[in-house]
């Protein structure tokens, strides 16, 4: 290839800022890029301008031009970007975030025409300042995933290029009711209007056309004008964005506002109970029920409904709330939908509500309501909440034997305070469902009665092991013990007996004391909860302690492998395996194990951590289980790690067993190329370049698979790594390397040999499997056992 025209053109735009670069060096740089990487002439030429102009400490960055210009390669719908991509892409900046790492110069969101799409500019690419509301050409952007999306970065190598007012792409006028998100042009009359004094919106409003209503928003800082409440408009390069479920308008600096001076009439577009979707809505409907007020913010709450169905609604206190009377039908204009807890509701604030006198609706009866359940109830008020609404004289959390529950005491309930620590008897209380627990209710037809001393009821002490949530009580050594100087809690620490080990808390003001580490103690009316999936015990006002003085000797219970749970464990363990650490934070990690299994487990940096011995066998004390993705894992910190001189454990290999047909091989398997960088390991798109470290030439290669695994019942995401493909179809990494080498695919030889040799074959794997994912380094053909086929055949031949 002749690269003579291109290194003659880079030559020439430094020679005349007075940087001479010998033609030699630039036409290696241009040949490895083009011929050896695979990257397209331009983005190899953007790219060494770029490293040449940093070189020289340019302050203006000379490859960045002025204007895009109509001879460039074609702007890539930012819909149709996909993850490994190298693309050039248009947009208007939309939405800009504060950096959080000095890593990271701006990021932010970007839209077109068919969407939306989130960037990153890293500070090392010295890109000049994207402006909010403004186009930009960037050219030769890597496209990479954030959280399960295609989002794109702006490295060193990509050009970016203000889009002049002139080169805007064309947009078509676009009816309401068929938004989508991303740059849109639309005709509308602004049929609600409000300025904000507070907050990031400074405006926010309705437009709306004959085919519906869509909320609109002006961020404060955006020098938008010219918009009237009651006037129509056209407004082009505005943005169409999902918001709780809504399609939303932002209108910012970018977008353009005409006024239509033509006389024109609006008809709104009606739609049926049943087709309501969130968003602004105008509906036909009739005032079926009232309910009774349970917040003073509150105006009016009930039920509507027309012929398809029936629907909630509130209206909240405000100068212009208007009441509905039952029975009367309505034509509501530009109401709020949206959808809680997966039911929709409407707020009426905001909407216009007409009664009509002529129109009958005829809705099906309402089910009528079923009286609430009520309880009586004993128990301690552990924890109490600042109230949110001056509807709410009190909530916590209430205890007893079986376990916990949150209560609300209303303030129309006139009820007496409840203390945190005190016994309570709660006669009538209501029990309803809150985020799907149950909860107490303290009305106005509940009664509360304090419980004194000799009436509270006597917990009998439960073996740590048996623990479940409520108020319980145990006898136990305090095993470690340490005081907080800061923060909710004011201490924290262990407790064990011969069943188990339990993490106990003290909160900031709860007057408890007497507690030493090393002492034996009955707790009584300690509150057992769920925390991280464990069981942990509090500490208050309520509880009691009483040091017990008699010698106990404490046996430690040791839990197998294979029977860790979230909570505090002692172990018998093999050190199987030390990581390489990936944190400065971390001293050390790896894999424990014994004959049930293995875990991995972290020990975190400080003054008392010690690092263990890779093969030695150890008795730990007193170690955190917690879960992460579904596997448990063991933090040191805080345990006592003793040596086993004598002892042996054979290690039980962990990991599950899948046995199914490869029905699938996804791009990205056979040889691959990873970053070399330490800690690293990220798969390299074709052109080399790291979403983190950007292009690295010196990369490291690696075989794996990635596939489905069925066995006629269930699917699994399948990893196969190169041990795993060695031993399937015998090809090593060298082989791979020399098979992409010597033929024109490159590396799309090595991926075809692999579905040739492996699609649709029975194997069977072990590995671990994690929310129907599966790693596997160990997988083997399954082959036919005649006599068992043979076996099968005469079975089913022999029944009748």
């Amino acid at each position: 290839m002749d690269l003579t025209t291109i290194t003659q053109r880079i030559s020439e735009k430094f020679s005349s800022q007075g940087h001479q670069i010998e033609p030699a060096k630039i036409e290696e740089k241009l040949s490895r890029m083009i011929n050896e990487f695979g990257v397209p002439e331009d983005e190899a030429e953007r790219s060494i301008v770029s490293d040449y102009s940093r070189e020289f400490g340019l302050e203006e960055r000379i490859y960045t031009p002025g204007p895009v210009s109509s001879d460039g390669p074609d702007a890539t719908p930012i819909a149709d970007l996909k993850i490994g991509d190298w693309a050039t892409i248009e947009g208007v900046v939309t939405v800009l975030f504060e950096s959080r790492s000095p890593s990271v110069a701006q990021s932010g969101i970007l839209a077109d025409h068919s969407g939306t799409i989130r960037f990153t500019v890293w500070a090392k690419a010295q890109a000049p300042v994207l402006e909010l509301g403004e186009w930009y050409r960037f050219e030769s952007a890597a496209v990479d995933e954030f959280n399960n999306q295609p989002g794109f970065q702006v490295h060193s190598g990509t050009a970016i290029m203000p889009v002049s007012s002139e080169n805007l792409p064309d947009l078509v006028i676009t009816p309401i009711a068929e938004m989508q998100r991303g740059v849109v042009s639309l005709e509308g009359k602004v049929v609600s209007l409000t300025e904000r004094a507070d907050g990031p919106v400074r405006m926010a409003g309705v437009l709306a056309d004959g085919t519906g209503a869509i909320r609109f928003t002006v961020r404060r800082g955006d020098p938008l004008s010219g918009v009237e409440e009651g006037g129509w408009f056209q407004i082009t390069y505005a943005i169409a964005d999902v918001y709780r479920g809504a399609i939303n308008l932002q209108l910012n600096a970018g977008t353009r506002i005409t006024p239509i001076t033509e006389d024109r009439s609006l008809r709104p577009a009606i739609s049926p109970v049943a087709g309501v979707k969130p968003g602004v809505v105008c509906l036909r409907i009739k005032m079926l029920q009232e309910y009774s007020s349970s917040s003073e913010r509150m105006f009016q709450s009930g039920i509507l409904g027309d012929e398809t169905g029936t629907i909630r609604f509130v209206t909240w206190n405000d100068e212009s709330a208007e009441r509905l009377v039952p029975g009367m039908v309505y034509t509501v204009y530009y109401a709020t939908a949206d959808e809680y807890n997966g039911r929709l509701s409407l707020t009426l604030n905001g909407a216009t509500c007409l009664p009509d006198d002529v129109s009958t609706i005829h809705v099906s009866p309402l089910p009528e309501r079923a009286a609430p359940e009520t309880i009586t109830i004993e128990g301690e008020v552990t924890v109490l909440f600042p109230p949110r609404s001056a509807s709410i004289a009190q909530s916590g959390i209430f205890a007893h034997q079986s376990g916990i529950m949150r209560f609300t005491a209303w303030a129309n309930a006139n009820a007496p305070l409840l203390q945190a620590g005190e016994w309570y008897r709660l006669e009538s209380a209501v029990i309803d469902e809150y985020n799907s627990q149950k909860n107490i209710k303290i009305t106005t037809g509940t009664t509360v009665t304090p419980l004194s001393a000799e009436t509270i009821p006597h917990i009998n002490a439960t073996p740590i092991a048996e623990i479940t949530p409520g108020i319980v009580s145990l006898e136990a050594k305090v095993v470690s013990y340490t005081p907080h100087s800061e923060g909710a809690i004011a201490a924290a620490g262990i407790l064990a007996d011969e069943s188990g080990a339990i993490r106990f808390t003290i909160r900031q003001g709860e007057p408890v004391s007497g507690i030493e580490e090393g002492g034996w103690y009955r707790v009584e009316y300690a509150i057992a909860d769920i925390y991280r999936g464990a069981i942990n015990l509090q500490l208050n006002a309520g509880s009691t302690i009483s040091p017990i003085t008699k010698d106990r000797d404490l046996q430690h219970a040791i839990t197998r492998v294979a029977e860790i749970k979230p909570g505090i464990v002692c172990l018998h363990v093999k050190v199987v395996q030390e990581y390489e650490s990936t944190s400065d934070r971390i001293l050390q990690s790896g894999t424990l194990g014994d004959e049930t299994g293995t875990i991995r487990f972290v020990t975190w940096k400080d003054e008392n951590a010690q690092r263990l011995i890779p093969g030695k066998i150890y008795t730990i004390l007193y170690a955190s289980a917690d879960e992460y993705n579904g596997r448990p894992s063991l933090t040191i910190n805080g345990s006592s790690s003793i040596a086993d001189d004598h002892g042996t454990i054979e290690v039980k290999a962990s990991g599950d067993e899948v046995t199914g047909a490869l029905v699938h091989i996804s791009p990205g398997s056979g040889l691959i190329k990873r970053c070399p960088v330490e800690g690293c390991g990220r798969v390299l798109t074709r052109q080399n370049y790291c979403q983190i470290h950007e292009i690295q030439p010196d990369f490291k290669y690696d075989i794996r698979i990635k596939g489905w695994l069925d066995n006629g019942r269930q699917t699994w995401d399948t990893i196969i790594s190169q041990e795993g493909v060695e031993k399937l179809v015998g090809l090593t990494l060298a082989g791979a390397q020399e098979m992409e080498e010597n033929n024109p695919l490159g590396l799309e030889t090595v991926y075809y040999h692999l579905c040739e040799q492996l699609l649709g074959r029975y194997i069977c794997c072990q590995g671990r499997v994690i929310e129907n994912r599966l790693f596997t380094s160990s997988c083997s053909f399954l082959t036919l056992d005649p006599i068992r086929h043979a076996d099968l055949i005469n079975q089913s031949g022999g029944r009748k």
